[in-house]
Parts: C-alpha cells; sequence; structure tokens
C-alpha cells in the first residue's frame, strides 16, 4: 500500500524493507533500498526469523504474501489479503504460530469472519487479532462476528481488538 509505506518510510527512516517483486517499480521510483523476496523464503532476524507465506489473492496477485516472524520464543502469523487456501495454511501451520492476525473482511478475495475463525482453530493460535476490517465501508468486516466464529471453533483462545489505524486496545 504506498499511502501507507510513504507514511511508514516518513516515521521509521532507518527501516529494513523485505519486499516481493511487484514491489520493484515503487521502491526504485523512491530510492529506497529493500531485499527481494518471494514465497517460502526464510530470512534470519536477530532472535528468530521471518518466513514469507504465499497467500491467495486471487489470480491478479501472483506474489501476494503473509508473513511469518518468529521472534522471543513466539511465531505470529499476518496472513496478509488471502482468501481460504488449505495449500497455503497447512505449510503455515507446520510452523505453530501461537499468533494469528488474520485479515476479515471477506470481500475482493480475503477470508471472511467464518474462515479467519477456522484458520484459528486450525492453527491452534493462541491469541486471534482480527485485521481489515473498518477500512473502507464496501470491504465490510464484522468483528464482533469473527470473536463469536472464534468462540465457537476455538474457545480457549484469546482475542485482541485493535483498534484500525492505531494499534491501540479497543
Amino acid at each position: 500500500d504506498v499511502d501507507s509505506m510513504d507514511a511508514f518510510l516518513t516515521v521509521n527512516k532507518a527501516a529494513k524493507i523485505l519486499a516481493p517483486k511487484c514491489c520493484i517499480p515503487y521502491f526504485k521510483t523512491i530510492g529506497k533500498n529493500f531485499k527481494l523476496i518471494h514465497h517460502d523464503m526464510k530470512t534470519v532476524i536477530p532472535g528468530g526469523f521471518i518466513y514469507v507465506s504465499k497467500a491467495d489473492h486471487g489470480s491478479l496477485c501472483p506474489d501476494a504474501t503473509g508473513f511469518v516472524i518468529s521472534c522471543c520464543k513466539k511465531n505470529i502469523y499476518i496472513t496478509g489479503d488471502t482468501c481460504q487456501n488449505d495449500g497455503v495454511f497447512k505449510k503455515v501451520k507446520l510452523l505453530k504460530p501461537e499468533i494469528v492476525i488474520p485479515c476479515i473482511n471477506g470481500a475482493y478475495g480475503n477470508l471472511n469472519e467464518k474462515e479467519a475463525a477456522q484458520l484459528i482453530k486450525l492453527c491452534k493460535a493462541k491469541t486471534a487479532i482480527p485485521a481489515h476490517f473498518g477500512l473502507f465501508a464496501e470491504h465490510g468486516g464484522n468483528p464482533a462476528l469473527f470473536n463469536r466464529h472464534v468462540m465457537s471453533y476455538s474457545p480457549k483462545t484469546r482475542i485482541v481488538l485493535l483498534k484500525p489505524g492505531r494499534g491501540e486496545y479497543v
């Protein structure tokens, strides 16, 4: 997301960027160095690793990615924009993410609330943090419905709800 990246880089000038090939033109245009990533790649970071997962956001987005970040003895899975795809999730499940951050808007090739809750169950996540809701009216996404589904599929999972764009607890 170019708008978000511009704002992010303004505040985080020293950030090290990992990006798929579809981002090459953007980063070349702004003169920002980055590390090119691809699906199933693992990059070592201090205290852990970042695994680049495929995400299934449709045929027009072959570079769509998710990430498993392993740090501080925790594995965190950020789905990225993806629909339900058992092949993608099977690989991620093997990394045993304790925290899963799924998109829940159910539009434009993304998981809906129920599918995201099923992913939480599949991963046996201890914590779920729904994302990609409340950003655009037409995209939808209902965190209360997600919460109900998670409580049905994975009742021991803790749900953390953040204010969109703020990173603060609701």
